[in-house]
């Protein structure tokens, strides 16, 4: 018959910083019996998860009881207990779960572990455990008349395994409160060391700004020289050609009056010539219009002096 053990325990602390613990769980204070941990093969399966198996090797002290029992079942006095352990890590949904397998002495006794790491409901920042073991010691294949025995190994080496279960979740706790220290300094000294370094980057800066500063003040007085100087290169220049400019234009308006002067004076000759010749030819038609008039009061003047003859 299988002896199961269940049990339910909630840490006062996140899934992710539980889950930190329990996967560098040893070795603590508590769990002293744990000798060695050997990673065997990690990777990644078909659905995202991480799977990591280990192999445990644990110092074996069984009590005055599980010897007397083991003596009659005639199992050898081992030093060490070897379990294989599974972990799979669904980090997308906060599900930590790990199995162990205790099989140290064979087909005499055999123990298999679950435990799932899970938020919990009521309160998102602890993390739930729920624990269950089966113990099995093979009764159906041992005599009847020895059978109580192997129920009272099972009943024996569930409470063991219980006490023992209990020391553990305490070096868990421990485990967890030393990586949140751990964390809490490192994030100290990280920011410590951030701050020295943000101190001596800026220090830095300022006196980079300031020499680049200085530089910038003199580059700009050599710029306000350059300017002022090039300002009254071409001043001086506008200047010249101002006053040239204004020669040329004082030649040019004295040329246009001389020319205007010439050409009026040749305006008025020719107009004065035009109009002595007009006056001489209207003086010829009327020497003309005389000499007929006269001729025409010649004739009236012989007309009268005929008829009165």
């Amino acid at each position: 018959m299988v002896k199961q053990v269940g049990d339910k325990c909630i840490f006062e602390a996140k899934w992710t910083d539980t889950v930190e613990g329990a996967v560098h769980k040893y070795p603590n204070d508590h769990s002293t019996n744990v000798a060695s941990v050997d990673v065997l093969e990690r990777f990644i399966d078909q659905d995202g998860n991480l799977i990591s198996k280990k192999m445990l090797r644990t110092i074996f002290n069984p009590n005055p009881v599980m010897k007397q029992v083991m003596s009659i079942f005639k199992m050898p006095s081992r030093t060490h207990q070897t379990t294989l352990e599974l972990n799979k890590l669904d980090v997308g949904r906060k599900y930590f779960q790990l199995k162990s397998l205790n099989k140290t002495y064979f087909n005499s006794i055999r123990c298999f572990e679950v435990l799932e790491y899970n938020p919990d409901v009521e309160n998102p920042d602890h993390t739930e455990l729920n624990q269950s073991t089966w113990i099995d010691m093979y009764a159906n294949k041992k005599s009847f008349a020895i059978r109580w025995a192997v129920h009272k190994g099972e009943s024996v080496f569930a409470q063991q395994y219980i006490q023992t279960s209990r020391t553990n979740r305490q070096g868990l706790q421990d485990v967890i409160n030393n990586l949140q220290l751990e964390w809490a300094v490192l994030a100290k000294n990280v920011a410590t060391d951030f701050a020295k370094d943000a101190e001596k980057i800026g220090n830095k800066i300022f006196d980079k700004t300031s020499e680049l500063g200085s530089q910038i003040g003199d580059k700009t007085v050599e710029i306000v020289d350059k300017s002022v100087e090039i300002s009254q290169i071409i001043g001086q220049e506008i200047v010249d050609t101002t006053r040239a400019t204004t020669n040329a234009t004082v030649v040019v308006v004295d040329k246009a009056v001389d020319k205007a002067v010439e050409v009026g004076r040749e305006v008025v000759d020719i107009t004065v010539d035009k109009t002595v010749e007009i006056g001489k030819v209207a003086v010829d038609e009327g020497a003309k219009m005389v000499k007929s008039v006269e001729s025409v009061l010649h004739q009236g003047e012989r007309a009268l002096g005929t008829s009165r003859s």
